[in-house]
């Protein structure tokens, strides 16, 4: 397979030549990686974004943790989806190069 060496790519070469190796039919299980590793990144993202949700403060709150969701700790959420959604993005560019 023809990679760039990024770290990512290197970690996801690995993996997917793991996979690749333990089941039948490449092509299938390639294009199959490529439409189910975005959407797992796009969970996270989400599952990052579980503090803009009330919800999430009332499970705080219910286990005991009386913790006050501050605007710092909103933004850093906000950050770490954004860079969350731009890992997804190159994961997709790095995916575009595997033969």
């Amino acid at each position: 397979m023809k990679r760039k060496s990024t770290k990512e790519s290197q970690f996801l070469g690995k993996f997917s030549d793991e996979i690749f190796s333990m089941f039948p039919n490449k092509k299938f299980n390639l294009e199959r990686l490529k439409l189910l590793l975005p959407l797992h990144g796009l969970k996270w993202c989400s599952i990052i974004l579980n503090h803009f949700l009330p919800v999430h403060q009332d499970r705080k709150s219910f286990s005991g943790l009386l913790v006050e969701i501050c605007p710092e700790i909103l933004e850093s959420q906000l950050n770490l989806a954004k860079e969350k959604f731009h890992q997804i993005q190159n994961t997709e560019n790095i995916l575009k190069d595997f033969h």
